[in-house]
């Protein structure tokens, strides 16, 4: 039998931002798991606008850096530069409040460490006025994921 369907108190004032990705229910928020600071919107934003693929959202096909995408380009400095002025148009497109601050395109031809037919970027970024933040987008053949770091982290990795 499946998960029991509780009903949400309408008495009771639920807090959030925006629903949380991946849907998970959650009894403290509802139905499901929201998101409940700026931060965790953004970061959930800029998960998205990597993983899409420009066509996929209905209504915007210009939407999505389509990541996925570019592991099937050769592995280039030309390549390398269109994703990165993709990655920056979008992100000031549909997340105007994100600021680049450095952004850095890893593959096997600029950085032995990057196994063949994968990319890694890494992102330093502020928010508005907000402290620099770091995430690291790792995509390989087998459909790619998102992994974030400490903003520590990703300075030394800058550096």
């Amino acid at each position: 039998m499946g998960k029991t369907i509780v009903p949400v108190d309408s008495t009771r004032a639920y807090t959030g931002i925006s629903t949380a990705l991946p849907l998970e229910t959650d009894d403290q928020d509802g139905h499901y798991a929201l998101n409940k600071t700026l931060t965790q919107v953004v970061l959930q934003n800029l998960r998205v606008l990597f993983k899409t693929c420009p066509g996929e959202r209905v209504w915007n096909p210009h939407f999505g850096i389509g990541l996925r995408n570019y592991l099937f380009d050769q592995d280039t400095s030309t390549t390398r530069i269109n994703l990165d002025a993709n990655i920056r148009e979008q992100v000031a497109k549909f997340i105007p409040i994100v600021r680049i601050v450095d952004l850095r395109i890893n593959s096997p031809l600029n950085n032995p460490a990057v196994p063949s037919n994968q990319l890694s970027i890494d992102l330093l970024f502020t928010i508005g006025q907000s402290e620099l933040m770091g995430l690291t987008f790792e995509s390989s053949e087998a459909g790619g994921g998102v992994i974030s770091s400490s903003p520590t982290d990703i300075l030394s990795l800058l550096r």
